[in-house]
């Protein structure tokens, strides 16, 4: 089985971490300031993806090229924002505090997570909705798999909800569409409708085309029918149907 220790990945020479002094954060907000950098959202997704929290890192491995890191104080004054600008927009792109730093999580690693998350949900085969006691599936994530244990709960609060922190049930169509991204990204090849739904009906919640309206393309030639990420392709193409 796949353990993300194992996983050899390139460029893990030193890591030099700075974090913005007064300056910088000066020449940062200025060169955000203006109306072509978007809204508040986008300008701080920008900021953060300049460094995505890694699966390397998360493992402890040191990462391979310099790095900026912000904190709450950095972001409220290279954004102009107040508190609760600042916090809603966090929340908007999916932003996690990791030793005090807020940073957004690379697409591979929460996509490793997730999948790791869904083998435990799996192994509950005769009632896979059975809510979630979320320490225990960080326990799981942290003492199987090797995943920090903000990470794990990362995970949680962005695939599936909670009332009292402790115990959480499935957002089930955000999961089986980022599942299906998934199988989508990490193809070799392109995939048929029914090659693709053959990968996509393992997972044990119930998944329905309809739950990807405005995520993929179908693409007709002639009796066969070929499946794309949306956001891979053109969507005035000639030959494409949107879901």
């Amino acid at each position: 089985s796949f353990n993300p220790r194992n996983k050899s990945r390139p460029n893990l020479d030193e890591c030099d971490e700075m974090e913005l002094d007064e300056t910088e954060v000066d020449v940062f907000a200025q060169s955000l300031s203006n109306e072509d950098a978007g809204t508040m959202e986008q300008k701080l997704k920008t900021i953060l993806l300049q460094n995505p929290y890694t699966l390397d890192e998360d493992m402890g491995f040191e990462v391979g090229q310099p790095s900026r890191l912000h904190r709450w104080d950095n972001l409220k004054s290279a954004l102009h924002a107040t508190d609760e600008e600042l916090k809603s927009a966090l929340r908007r792109v999916s932003a996690v505090e990791i030793n005090g730093y807020w940073r957004i999580v690379d697409d591979y690693c929460i996509g490793r997570v997730l999948y790791f998350l869904l083998l435990k949900v799996e192994s509950n085969r005769h009632c896979p909705f059975i809510p979630l006691d979320g320490n225990k599936v960080v326990k799981y994530l942290g003492d199987r798999w090797g995943y920090s244990p903000v990470l794990a709960r990362h995970c949680l609060e962005l695939y599936a909800s909670t009332t009292d922190g402790m115990v959480w049930e499935l957002d089930t169509k955000r999961v089986c569409v980022e599942h299906a991204r998934r199988i989508l990204r990490c193809s070799r090849k392109r995939l048929t409708l029914q090659e693709f739904m053959g990968h996509w009906i393992h997972i044990t919640l119930p998944v329905s085309l309809d739950m990807l309206e405005g995520e993929i393309l179908v693409e007709q030639d002639g009796d066969q029918s070929w499946i794309f990420l949306q956001s891979d392709h053109n969507t005035h193409t000639s030959g494409f149907i949107c879901l």
